[in-house]
């Protein structure tokens, strides 16, 4: 389910649960939102301006994980959302999606050739769509912008990427 604390009640002690998520750069993902929502002549607006009217989006991560909605968060949030993705995530991500995908093969057991028919068929549907992304400059105010609005996200994501590492060699595939 996509609704994550509504679904918790479904795993117990005995019954216990892990979830599997593919996360993207923070940044990229937002200037990715931002690419998919200026699609077309009738919204035309600048990056700037995209994320200036998006404060909504901040720390998505952090925020969906942790179920904080609004209102501030600190690094208490992080370290939750970090924990929960510790103990009940298989983490795939998009910059290594090819790993990845096999992360979630050797996870669920899908060693076959059918799912390596399958796997070539969403490689060839992704590809390309995490190459695409162009963020701005360091020095620029959009990044600076961007990075406001995801600084706990980009804590949340290093943490994930040593546990992308960590599974990799849990999984013997590292």
């Amino acid at each position: 389910t996509a609704n994550f604390y509504e679904g918790c009640w479904l795993f117990t002690n005995i019954h216990r649960g892990r979830f599997v998520t593919f996360l993207r750069h923070p940044m990229e993902r937002m200037v990715a939102l931002y690419n998919d929502m200026n699609f077309g002549e009738e919204m035309q607006v600048s990056l700037l301006q995209f994320l200036r009217e998006t404060n909504s989006e901040d720390n998505r991560m952090v925020r969906y994980l942790t179920n904080v909605k609004s209102g501030p968060l600190g690094q208490n949030h992080v370290d939750m959302a970090a924990e929960i993705l510790s103990r009940k995530a298989l983490v795939l991500l998009t910059e290594f999606d090819e790993i990845s995908l096999i992360h979630a093969e050797k996870y669920f057991g899908f060693e076959s050739k059918r799912s390596g028919l399958c796997m070539g068929r969403i490689m060839a549907s992704h590809s390309g769509s995490n190459k695409d992304i162009i963020l701005p400059s360091t020095e620029s105010e959009e990044y600076t912008k961007l990075f406001s609005l995801n600084q706990h996200d980009l804590k949340l994501y290093e943490v994930a990427r040593k546990i992308f590492e960590e599974q990799g060699k849990w999984l013997g595939l590292r």
